[in-house]
């Protein structure tokens, strides 16, 4: 697991549930693996400026990993679709000193890939689905980290919308 540092010292994510539509899926899911958050940029070399620079441009495309030790009907009915259904992932962080924090994210996109593995008899089998992400939200203790709405052209980061100017802009 990662190790998370914040004001509170270090804290680990120890355990965690997934929700989907509010119903637990407790006891099925074995792994969520987060969405890489990185700018698309371009590379110029200015006039005036000493060597090349790098400019944001907006976000690539953000996908996660679900792992479950179950076949998941819920979940196989929403392969190929985009469904308005937030899946949120809670997690328990515990700090050196016992205390115990929430970690939430509350994620929804398409449901691109499935696999499900081999079947074995005797092993339990597994279902691994790709998701790609239109809105990705990182909640800690209730504070908004990271909030990425695509459709919408919000991103937040620590409480600070990076692409208010943006939308202002394009009159949104």
């Amino acid at each position: 697991m990662a190790l998370v540092m914040g004001s509170k010292g270090l804290r680990v994510p120890v355990d965690f549930n997934v929700f989907i539509g509010g119903i637990s899926q407790a006891g099925r899911v074995q792994s969520f693996k987060h969405p890489d958050i990185e700018f698309k940029t371009d590379d110029a070399n200015l006039a005036g400026v000493l060597g090349e620079v790098s400019i944001p441009l907006d976000l690539k495309a953000m996908k996660c990993e679900l792992v479950l030790k179950d076949v998941n009907r819920t979940l196989m009915g929403r392969l190929g679709k985009t469904d308005n259904t937030p899946l949120v992932i809670r997690a328990a962080a515990r700090s050196l000193d016992d205390t115990v924090d929430s970690l939430k994210i509350t994620i929804n996109g398409r449901f691109n890939k499935l696999e499900s593995g081999e079947w074995k008899p005797g092993e339990a089998a597994t279902q691994k689905y790709a998701i790609d992400l239109d809105y990705y939200k990182y909640e800690d203790g209730g504070e908004v980290v990271y909030e990425i709405d695509k459709l919408n052209n919000v991103l937040i980061v620590d409480g600070t919308d990076l692409w208010q100017g943006m939308r202002a802009a394009l009159g949104q």
